[in-house]
């Protein structure tokens, strides 16, 4: 993966299990290369703060955080990490840009990468900040399970080609039974969308179990009085706990991501994701 990672010919996909040293795909290029930076982007406070406190255990590796290291010395800085919701993208992508044009920026590496897929508004910073400054460096995206047969969404996601793209993949991390849809709609008719396709292309068999995630309590409120499916959400504690109890096979539920950590049947065959959980506590609870 390092090597790869070094040679900066290709972007990268790398999936490799959940603490296998994902994070030396930024860490070591930036502690071996004498020239350039590594811009590690972060989604959520928990990667964030876990991220930083791995990079300090690195002693020759000097490091800064986006906005606050762009007013210090760039020319000794290899990795700088940034935090997506939290940065001006205007400004990021005009920084970003400009450290490019000095030849100092070397790769963009895109933790969580799954969240490009399910994500809209993460997939748009991310293409705006790389793709549409039309800044000529790899991308380096690192996530822990990835099918083989989303590989080509999460690519045609980013608007990218497939020929530019290498994969290092670890085999534990192919689930057969996993894949990603994404399928773009008008704002206005998103409800009608994911409507019509519970009622119809998603049907469940009788041992399988859906879920429909909302990103706020209204849009899961107005789905379930339009539907007639029970709509679950953490503040309303007793009444969750008894839907999530008498939630049985062959039927859908839905819920917010406040909710991921308690949603782990393995008989669920269809999550529909409407929206995108973005703010940083949201994302935060999806990770869980």
């Amino acid at each position: 993966m390092v090597d790869a990672v070094l040679q900066r010919r290709h972007h990268i996909l790398c999936i490799l299990p959940t603490g296998s040293g994902k994070s030396l795909a930024s860490f070591l290029p930036a502690v071996l290369e004498e020239k350039g930076i590594t811009v590690h982007v972060v989604p959520s406070i928990d990667l964030f703060e876990a991220v930083t406190t791995s990079a300090s255990q690195f002693q020759n590796l000097r490091f800064g955080v986006y906005p606050a290291c762009t007013k210090g010395d760039l020319i000794s800085t290899r990795l700088v990490f940034l935090q997506t919701e939290l940065l001006d993208l205007e400004d990021a992508v005009e920084w970003m840009a400009g450290i490019a044009k000095d030849g100092l920026l070397n790769r963009v590496v895109v933790d969580e990468a799954q969240l490009l897929v399910s994500c809209p508004n993460f997939r748009t910073h991310i293409r705006e900040l790389c793709i549409l400054s039309g800044l000529q460096v790899p991308l380096v995206m690192l996530t822990s399970s990835f099918s083989p047969d989303s590989q080509g969404a999460l690519v045609d996601a980013l608007g990218i080609s497939h020929r530019t793209v290498r994969v290092v993949r670890a085999m534990c991390t192919s689930p057969p039974n996993v894949s990603f849809d994404i399928r773009p709609t008008k704002k206005r008719d998103l409800m009608d969308s994911v409507m019509h396709y519970v009622e119809g292309e998603g049907a469940l068999k009788l041992n399988e179990k859906g879920v429909v995630w909302f990103s706020d309590h209204k849009l899961g409120t107005d789905f379930s009085q339009r539907t007639g499916i029970p709509f679950a959400f953490e503040e309303s504690t007793f009444r969750c706990h008894e839907l999530l109890a008498s939630w049985g096979d062959g039927e859908w539920i839905a819920t917010t991501y406040d909710l991921a950590h308690a949603i782990s049947h393995k008989n669920i065959r269809v999550s529909v994701v409407y929206g995108a959980p973005y703010s940083l506590s949201q994302a935060k609870r999806q990770s869980r």
